[in-house]
């Protein structure tokens, strides 16, 4: 599940953003959270929705953002929240914090860091 999560989020980051390319991650993502249901608890169900719509979002902001944009450069390379825009912040923030969510939900559930 969280593969398919993380190929969302690279295809985010990278150079162009396009909702039918999304959309079909998207289905991937959520057809595996479907198949796997019985074994991810409801939080983490709720935890990985809230990501992939993040990422959406951030995605469409990203879209908008010219493609020469230093900025977009930076996101694409690194991820990191470089100086950009507030309106495409916000939209960062949201992933952000959404990703940190599903993360250490996932990770609580394969039970990394109990050594």
């Amino acid at each position: 599940m969280w593969q398919a999560l993380e190929e969302i989020h690279l295809y985010v980051r990278g150079s162009t953003f396009e909702q039918p390319a999304f959309d079909e991650l998207m289905r991937k993502a959520n057809t595996l959270l479907i198949k796997h249901g019985l074994h991810i608890s409801e939080a983490d169900k709720h935890r990985t929705a809230d990501y992939i719509q993040a990422l959406g979002r951030y995605g469409r902001a990203l879209g908008h953002m010219d493609a020469g944009a230093s900025a977009r450069h930076e996101v694409a390379l690194t991820a990191e929240g470089v100086a950009m825009p507030p309106e495409f912040r916000v939209a960062y923030d949201a992933y952000q914090l959404a990703r940190n969510a599903a993360m250490q939900g996932y990770r609580r559930a394969i039970g990394a860091g109990q050594i």
